[in-house]
């Protein structure tokens, strides 16, 4: 077994033990469908540990519809600046708007419960009114179920966003 392979394993049953990962949720990293971020440290700022196995792209069915799920970081990349996730939205053909978002509320339903608190999804080209350097992103919260965020093209935006294309 490779170090990396051990680090995640054991970071894996430490979750478990403490209750922080639920049944939903390792029943999905033992299948395969996730796995754990190792770039995750001690000095780093809590970030989600639960990301998609890379390559990141999943097919999501909703309503008539099928989009493929992409990740806009490369390599070890653990978050970058909104600006160059929406030229790589752009050059992945991953950049869509108000239209598709709209569209995911209405069929937020239908959206797998392992998403739920692992994946946003990422509009790029839909535009804060109020804010237009502002993107939306569609995420999980226990209390209101998939809801709507806004945040700044001039922040952070980190591994579990994630870019629907229509295929």
């Amino acid at each position: 077994m490779k170090k990396g392979m051990l680090w995640q394993l054991l970071k894996l049953v430490r979750m478990i033990v403490s209750g922080k990962l639920d049944r939903d949720t390792v029943t999905a990293i033992i299948d395969g469908r996730f796995t754990l971020n190792a770039q995750i440290g001690a000095s780093q700022p809590y970030r989600d540990p639960i990301v998609l196995r890379q390559p990141p792209m999943t097919r999501l069915v909703l309503g008539d519809r099928v989009y493929a799920l992409l990740s806009f970081l490369r390599g070890n990349e653990t978050s970058v600046i909104g600006h160059v996730m929406i030229r790589r939205a752009r050059e992945m053909d991953a950049h869509l708007g108000e239209d598709d978002y709209r569209f995911f509320v209405e069929h937020r339903g239908e959206i797998p419960v392992e998403f739920r608190k692992k994946i946003a999804f990422v509009f790029t080209e839909y535009r804060n009114p109020d804010s237009p350097g502002s993107r939306v992103y569609l995420y999980w919260d226990d209390d209101n179920g998939w809801i709507e965020h806004w945040l700044s093209c001039d922040d952070d935006w980190n591994g579990n966003g994630r870019l629907p294309r229509r295929e």
